[in-house]
């Protein structure tokens, strides 16, 4: 229903009556002469929504609602699981308890700390922007009611938190003292006046007093928040919406402005398009800033995804100027905010417009646009948080989980074996400590050479002609004008040389992203080599619970670490790294600003400042311009760009040994380790069973509640028959299907799991995606993200990946014409060494993130549309009869150091590769003229004998440099191997002699 009188465009049923709505809407009734006739022009020109939205006019907020209400719903889901780690805890004893306080940290403070931060019951959505850019009229509108009152000739002063009341009423927080009573805060109870036309007008005139100020606005509000108190059914659901003051008016709101921002779970910025296209790009960049400083300090960042610009007053943009006013719009915010994506982050609209037509019960397009970007935002919001929570319990009970596991598998040991086993570990640990402090050394100083050559550039283009002449070039427009004293003159030509300094170095990184690379490089760089030494200590940790360590070969099943181990041994350790870079200049050089207000305390003439504006000025901006472009000055100020990464690698190197030290006790615990096998498992048994069937359960609620969906199911095509089946397993079915995305249809690949999403599987399902999210390279398979089926109740994962047409092995194999050793052609050979080199590329990007591939053969090498290579199935390794149902495949290029179960790296691939590559020469399969009958007598012959591929008369002989490298790769002594990086760099100079 409308408030008061006004009736909806429904309701309307007189002539006249429509008619003098019209009228006050400014549409002509001219040629009209029914009624429907008027009220459809009405629709049209307010533009109402042809796609009905989910809510009706004054009921936008229902979308809030729903969006709370699921996130009440997930968090109550993940809280029960908290509660059961809890309880998981005390059946604990103090081995694994100790343990645990080595990787974790207090965990009963942990727990408490998140259960509280899911518990919380507010949840923010912060509204912030420019100033007179309609903050207070948007609130409004999507309140679907008049509680914030807005004015032409004033403009909100203060934070003002709506909040849920059953009686109306104003709570005033003083910046000092109330100055009536001296204390804090003053309640004012909001009541109906009779004196006023309507309830709405009473209220608003005396709410208006407490969050307007009409002048002196650099002085600002004595209050500092207000709090609103309503009865309204969005607040009520416990959401809160601030209200906050112009970004930019005051340091102090800003600042407050800025605390909100880690409590808020979505972000709305609103920005006043009449205004020359709106963005007051240095405004947004200080809030960004303040940001910025309250993240590296260590609080929650909202991510960059989670905010949405509102480019209000859309309708005072004329139309002709539509196109140019957008793109010069999202040009202005791409330089502002790290990471945006204009499609679903910027949604233009009119509120005078859009609450126009809700008064009339209509919902214009802008207006439905808008609540979808803000019910968009918001679920990304709720889930970034879930999200968070979530990992840190799996990384808990992960730990758990591995940990129980090696006590329980190491209880049936031969006491001596276990020792061995320790000393083995302990000794690799050893190694990777030491290997460690030169790493970190290698890491400070890349970070030193990266600041280095930042300073380098900036300071030469400092020193350029076109700078001083564009620095010190001055007319009597861009001068500051003289103040009433010296002193306040003085802070305006300060300001006016910063902000031009800092629009000529931001025009210098817009155009050559000297900070941004910088700090891309840098980040990626020390992720890689912490994840480098994650994987390293994963595999130590795979050695410690793997039940085959030192046996025989005819007792061996595994490749090196299944995926069951990975499951046990769960996720890596949490590591701060920013969640998205900053995307603009920070600050600008100060060092400079301070020398020049010592020279400017020596000579305080106002008088020679108004003779002559623009001598002044061009003389003073020289001489700061070279006192700037000082290296100590720029050192200062190139490094606060760089923040990010420096105290990334800080927390690196505190992080690093932890890790080490955590497996360090682990092993030594099982060194010492004198209890009895039933001892050990009737303690550590149950623990690992209750730890894993809870892991489980977490890993089915993060599919299926979490982050499981990246890829709508909607813009998924494909039908699972055998014309679209690329394949099938034992996990299930690949199907050749369609993805549409950007109103774009792409070839994909869909990996269709046949079995249910459950407790028992999702770890294993989960460790295959989490490690497909870490792999971005162009020899590597694409995959796209993960989608849900839901059907009969039940809910199947489906991966999303990149279509190739066949594999190496199969190109190869039954193609003799495009094998090099049967080819009657020279560029067959020139491709192969291409194929070889891209797969050596493709490995040698996975052995610098840590990962060693474990199955690498033929098979696994597929090809893109265009014939380049595509490695898939990085790291997770299967039993040999489950790849072939037989000994044969997998086995033949299984490094021999893999046979004897003994602790392996990285060379264990570089020994299939070598095998691949005398299979890509020849173009069959390797060790078929050899007979054996078990796994046992092939490794005996492999590794007791020293049997290799040899060469098929019925070929050519590979040149002597493809012959080299292959001996090299397959060495029985892992340590004479190449590395991948030394056989891409071979191959790669044996191909440009091809040329």
């Amino acid at each position: 229903m409308a408030t008061g009188t006004q009736k909806t465009i429904d309701e309307i049923d007189d002539i006249m009556e429509m008619a003098q709505a019209m009228n006050a809407l400014g549409i002509s009734c001219k040629g009209l002469k029914t009624l429907d006739q008027m009220k459809d022009k009405v629709t049209t020109s307010l533009h109402q929504t042809a796609n009905k939205p989910s809510w009706t006019a004054r009921k936008a907020f229902a979308i809030l609602s729903e969006a709370k209400d699921e996130h009440t719903r997930k968090k109550e889901i993940l809280l029960s699981l908290y509660k059961d780690a809890e309880q998981c805890l005390e059946d604990m004893d103090d081995n694994i308890l100790s343990l645990l306080r080595s990787k974790v940290g207090n965990i009963e403070e942990n727990i408490k700390k998140h259960k509280l931060q899911l518990a919380r019951e507010e949840y923010f959505l912060l509204v912030a922007g420019e100033t007179s850019s309609g903050k207070s009229s948007l609130v409004n509108l999507i309140m679907g009611e008049e509680l914030l009152p807005y004015s032409v000739l004033s403009t909100t002063s203060t934070i003002c938190e709506l909040k849920f009341g059953t009686e109306r009423k104003i709570v005033a927080h003083f910046k000092d003292k109330d100055p009536d009573t001296g204390l804090p805060t003053k309640v004012i109870q909001l009541k109906e006046n009779p004196n006023t036309t309507s309830k709405k007008q009473s209220y608003l005139q005396q709410i208006s007093p407490f969050v307007h100020v009409k002048s002196d606005r650099q002085k600002g509000s004595i209050y500092k928040k207000i709090e609103l108190f309503w009865p309204h059914d969005l607040l009520e659901k416990g959401i809160v919406i601030i209200d906050s003051p112009g970004v930019g008016e005051s340091d102090i709101m800003d600042e407050i402005v800025t605390e909100y921002l880690p409590r808020a779970f979505a972000f709305i910025y609103t920005i006043n398009s009449s205004n020359a296209g709106g963005v007051q790009k240095d405004r947004l960049e200080k809030l960004l800033e303040n940001v910025r400083n309250t993240f590296l300090h260590g609080k929650w960042q909202l991510p960059a995804k989670c905010a949405l610009f509102v480019c209000n007053k859309w309708d005072q943009v004329p139309e002709k100027e539509d196109k140019e006013v957008k793109s010069h719009i999202v040009k202005k915010l791409k330089q502002s905010w790290p990471n945006l994506d204009p499609s679903t982050q910027i949604t233009y609209i009119s509120t005078l417009n859009a609450t126009t037509g809700q008064n009339l019960g209509i919902v214009t397009e802008e207006f439905s646009s808008l609540m979808a970007g803000i019910k968009s935002m918001v679920l990304q919001g709720i889930d970034c948080r879930m999200e968070m929570h979530w990992r840190w319990l799996d990384f808990l009970l992960s730990r758990i989980t591995f940990q129980a596991k090696a006590f329980v598998s190491n209880a049936s040991k031969d006491r001596q074996e276990v020792l061995n086993k320790m000393a083995k570990i302990l000794q690799r640990l050893v190694a990777i400590e030491t290997q460690q402090g030169k790493v970190i050394g290698e890491l400070t100083e890349y970070l030193s050479r990266r600041v280095d050559r930042a300073l380098t550039q900036l300071s030469k283009y400092l020193s350029t002609e076109d700078v001083s002449k564009r620095f010190t070039s001055w007319t009597l427009d861009d001068a500051p004008k003289e103040e009433m004293s010296w002193e306040a003159t003085e802070n305006q030509i300060i300001k006016a040389l910063s902000k031009r300094l800092r629009e000529i170095i931001e025009q210098w990184e817009e155009d050559n992203k000297v900070f941004a690379n910088a700090r891309e490089s840098l980040l990626e760089h020390f992720q890689q080599r912490y994840n480098f030494v994650e994987e390293q200590l994963r595999n130590l940790q795979s050695v410690v619970i793997a039940d085959n360590f030192g046996s025989p070969a005819a007792n061996y099943t595994d490749s090196g670490f299944t995926v069951a181990e990975k499951v046990v041994i769960g996720v890596t350790s949490p590591i701060w790294i920013p969640l998205s870079l900053v995307a603009l200049v920070i600050g600008a050089p100060i060092v400079g600003i301070m020398a020049l207000r010592e020279k400017f305390q020596d000579n305080r003439k106002l008088k020679i400042y108004k003779q002559d504006r623009c001598a002044f000025m061009t003389k003073e901006s020289a001489e700061y311009l070279d006192s700037v472009n000082d290296e100590l000055v720029l050192r200062v100020f190139v490094d606060e760009q760089l923040r990010e990464a420096k105290l990334c690698l800080e927390r690196i190197k505190a992080r690093i040994p932890e890790l080490i030290q955590a497996d360090k006790m682990l092993c030594q615990q099982l060194n010492d380790e004198r209890r009895g096998k039933k001892q050990l498992l009737d303690l550590y048994l149950p623990i690992l069973s209750k730890a894993s069937e809870l892991r489980g359960d977490l890993a089915v609620f993060g599919f299926k509640e979490v982050f499981g969906e990246d890829i709508s199911l909607k813009t998924l095509d494909w039908q699972e028959d055998e014309f679209h089946c690329l394949g099938c397993g034992a996990f299930g079915v690949v199907y050749k299907g369609t993805m549409t995305k950007h109103g774009r249809q792409q070839p994909v690949a869909l990996k269709v799991y046949s079995e249910a999403l459950h407790a028992m599987n999702a770890c294993e399902i989960l460790a295959e995606v989490e490690l497909l999210r870490k792999l971005n390279h162009p020899s590597i398979v694409k995959f796209h993200g993960s989608s849900l089926l839901h059907d009969d109740g039940e809910t199947r994962v489906i991966l999303v990946m990149e279509k190739c047409k066949e594999s190496l092995k199969r190109q190869l194999f039954s193609k003799p014409q495009c094998c090099p050793g049967k080819a009657k052609t020279p560029g067959v050979i020139k491709e192969v060494y291409s194929w070889a080199i891209q797969i050596t590329e493709a490995l040698d990007y996975i052995h610098k993130q840590g990962i060693i591939h474990r199955d690498l053969k033929l098979e696994n090498i597929l090809l893109s549309e265009d014939d380049r290579v595509r490695v898939t199935d990085v790291g997770v390794s299967k039993h040999a009869v489950d790849v072939t149902g037989t000994l044969a495949g997998t086995p033949v290029y299984i490094a021999p150091e893999v046979f004897r179960s003994e602790i392996y790296e990285f060379s264990a691939d570089i020994y299939s590769l070598g095998i691949m590559l005398w299979e890509m020469w020849y173009g069959k399969p390797a060790f078929t003229n050899i007979k054996f009958t078990s796994l046992a007598e092939f490794f005996n012959l492999i590794v007791n004998e020293g049997c290799r591929p040899e060469h098929d008369d019925k070929c050519r002989p590979p040149p002597p440099s493809w012959q080299e490298l292959m001996v090299m790769c397959w060495e029985t002594d892992p340590t004479k191997r190449p590395s991948a990086k030394k056989c891409k760099e071979a191959l790669t100079e044996i191909y440009k002699t091809m040329q």
